[in-house]
């Protein structure tokens, strides 16, 4: 017997299905999608092969994902157009983590033991770079996506790729020369580590500690967006800033220039504001120190009148001008006494216009 292509699959899909029955099958479940909110597919996998399996929407339970170590019931089938063997699974059960889960659970542990997320170490990222270095795919949509945004907002930056793929085997050793390249340059201000959404699989090698401690080590601060916003690796966690996207990675790293603009007016203003608020109060306190200072003025001015005239009528000349005079012995001593002075000697007088020495006759 012939069997046309469609009728061979239809014959096998068959077989499968009532030779086999209801089978139950015990894996780590990868790549969990989600289908126009009807179909869903996954793989099985274990150590040495994995199986391709769908369901419908309704029929997962809440809390499976990528990682996890279920087992399902179901029935092996073939789809008929594309021959693709396939689980049609019935019901799944979570049995706990899988090796895959298990171990990136054990390498976040270590790296958090060793201090490698902790916040006090992480830097703050420049507010005005004027080079940002990325770390990513020469081909991926996420490297566009970045420099459209970067120009956008702010223009004149420069920006430089430093190439490495971002899934497969090599990914995680290329990711880590990239990130050497880049700190190598004495230009670069910040650096940005990225790449789309993808299976948790295609993330691996941002999951590495390879990689982890190469981020740890850089010198320049470290942006991390890595897949969708549901998704956190490890390379997230020891960044220095986590953002959501590539392109919120392209949003916090630099500013938008209209709200910069907006602001710099705003403090502008501000500041013309308070400049002239202390100029009007340093004119007040000029004025009132000024009429203060007229009064305080006018009583030393009067003060003075009075010790002017104090000190005229104690000046001796004054005095002698008034008829009187001043007798001094020969030592320069003023003569008070008669007893003071005794014949023969000599003394001085001073007077109004001059000085008088005479010789004491009696």
């Amino acid at each position: 017997m012939t069997y046309t292509v469609s009728q061979f699959n239809a014959a096998i899909s068959s077989y499968l299905s009532e030779g086999l029955g209801t089978v139950s099958v015990r894996g780590e479940v990868v790549d969990l999608k989600i289908a126009k909110d009807r179909l869903v597919f996954f793989d099985l996998k274990d150590a040495a092969a994995r199986v391709g399996c769908f369901m419908m929407r309704w029929e997962l339970p809440e809390g499976i994902r990528d990682g996890m170590e279920v087992e399902i019931a179901a029935r092996a089938g073939l789809f008929k157009q594309s021959g693709r063997f396939h689980l049609r699974v019935i019901t799944v059960v979570p049995v706990g983590d899988g090796a895959l889960a298990a171990a990136l659970r054990q390498l976040k542990e270590k790296l958090e033991r060793e201090g490698l997320f902790a916040a006090e170490r992480k830097r703050p990222i420049p507010r005005f770079p004027q080079t940002i270095g990325i770390v990513t795919s020469a081909q991926a949509a996420a490297f566009t996506d970045i420099v459209r945004i970067l120009n956008n907002r702010w223009g004149n930056i420069s920006v430089v790729l430093s190439p490495a793929a971002v899934q497969g085997a090599a990914a995680a050793a290329e990711i880590v020369l990239a990130l050497e390249r880049l700190n190598s340059r004495p230009d670069i201000d910040v650096i940005i580590v990225t790449r789309g959404g993808g299976a948790a699989e295609e993330l691996n090698a941002f999951n590495s500690e390879s990689v982890a401690r190469a981020i740890f080590a850089s010198r320049v601060p470290v942006v991390s967006a890595v897949g969708h916003e549901r998704d956190t690796t490890i390379a997230d966690l020891v960044a220095d800033l986590r953002a959501s996207t590539p392109s919120n990675a392209a949003e916090r790293v630099v500013c938008d220039r209209r709200e910069t603009l907006v602001l710099l007016d705003h403090f502008t203003e501000v500041m013309h504001q308070a400049l002239h608020r202390q100029v009007e109060r340093s004119h007040h306190t000029l004025e009132t120190f000024v009429r203060t200072g007229e009064f305080w003025f006018a009583g030393l001015v009067e003060r003075l009148e009075h010790a002017r005239s104090l000190l005229e009528h104690l000046n001796p000349q004054a005095i002698l001008q008034r008829g009187f005079s001043i007798t001094k012995d020969h030592t320069g001593a003023i003569v008070r006494s008669v007893k003071a002075i005794h014949c023969g000697d000599v003394i001085r007088t001073t007077v109004s216009d001059g000085q008088i020495v005479s010789e004491v006759i009696r």
